[in-house]
């Protein structure tokens, strides 16, 4: 699977979605939600970019186990994530949902880094 592709459509899908709430917020003057607008740029757009990257610049990573249950969890927690944020500036007493999909997006993160560490680190090279 092209996980570099998904990985950069997904990233687009939270950029434009980061860029219309950053616009709904500023037409609005609701700024109490920055929080949330900045969380789906750097943890949506950002991290899921530098994934994409990283995995057309090491293939190899794709060949990995863990790269179909790293890319689902990553993605999929975070319209959780967002919305957990959400719910947590509204009342700091909801904050399990932001808790724990922030725990399954950290969790991805420790995937990636074992899948880097073993298939580009630790990758017997051809001399």
């Amino acid at each position: 699977m092209r996980f570099d592709k998904w990985f950069i459509l997904a990233a687009f899908v939270c950029l434009l979605g980061g860029e219309a709430f950053g616009e709904w917020m500023g037409a609005t003057q609701n700024l109490q939600l920055i929080p949330v607008h900045a969380h789906i740029n750097l943890a949506g757009w950002v991290t899921l970019a530098l994934y994409g990257v990283l995995h057309r610049l090491y293939p190899a990573l794709g060949t990995a186990r863990l790269a179909w249950p790293q890319f689902l969890l990553t993605v999929l927690c975070l319209p959780f994530f967002f919305c957990g944020i959400y719910l947590a500036l509204m009342d700091p007493k909801n904050h399990m949902m932001v808790t724990a999909a922030s725990m399954v997006f950290l969790l991805g993160t420790l995937l990636f880094f074992v899948m880097f560490i073993g298939k580009v680190l630790l990758a017997k090279r051809d001399a």
